[in-house]
């Protein structure tokens, strides 16, 4: 068995060990959760979160207090870990039929959406 077919074997476990918790399973079965205005807002949201999380990282190992080289290497690997995340959000809102044809067309985030970022900066 090839690496795809067992990560879809894995994907396919957690999502039955999820459906068997009656909260889950009932969210699923509303039609809120079917609604794919409800999920775009939600997915634009994570975009611009995980948008500025490699960045976040990144100046986590600026930091000139810092002098353990460690930590420091630390930050900027998992910087480059997170890059290009937020395509992931722009994935999944292809592939529900939503589709802007440029970054300037993405609906700005809501206003707790810019909070969380602003005290991801500020911590």
């Amino acid at each position: 068995m090839n690496k795809l077919n067992e990560l879809q074997e894995l994907i396919q476990s957690e999502w039955k060990k999820a459906l068997a918790q009656p909260r889950i399973a009932n969210f699923v079965e509303t039609a809120a959760a079917n609604d794919r205005r409800i999920i775009a807002v939600y997915m634009i949201q994570v975009y611009y979160y995980a948008f500025h999380t490699a960045r976040n990282q990144a100046l986590v190992g600026l930091n000139l207090a810092n002098t353990d080289s460690k930590y420091m290497q630390f930050c900027f690997e998992h910087a480059l870990e997170e890059t290009g995340h937020e395509l992931m959000a722009l994935h999944d809102l292809r592939s529900i039929g939503i589709i802007f044809k440029d970054k300037a067309d993405i609906p700005e985030p809501l206003p707790s959406t810019d909070l969380l970022i602003a005290y991801l900066y500020y911590v």
